[in-house]
């Protein structure tokens, strides 16, 4: 499935572009952030020190959110489904972007 990734903050400067088309392998948000990870070698800005999802917000195709967080998955959260062609903005909890 291919889907656009947006970046913002830490994301944008470690890779080096404001967005990205990834081939991820599942259907999930968690299976993006997994695929983002591999492929551009970001694991420290995605992940914790106890290989947890770090704090997350992300908006798809402009109007549905998923927060990610240590204690709230809301509206779905990791498992919150894509579909192809899906525009998925990610945004650090709290970068101001």
């Amino acid at each position: 499935m291919l889907v656009t990734a947006r970046l913002f903050a830490r994301l944008r400067v470690a890779i080096g572009k404001d967005e990205i088309q990834l081939n991820i392998g599942g259907n999930r948000i968690s299976d993006l952030i997994r695929q983002l990870a591999q492929d551009y070698r970001v694991q420290e800005i995605l992940y914790d020190e106890k290989g947890n999802v770090t704090p997350m917000i992300i908006v798809i195709n402009n109007s549905e959110t998923a927060r990610i967080t240590e204690a709230n998955t809301a509206l779905g959260g990791l498992d919150k489904e894509l579909r192809d062609g899906d525009v998925v903005s990610i945004l650090e909890q709290g970068c101001g972007a």
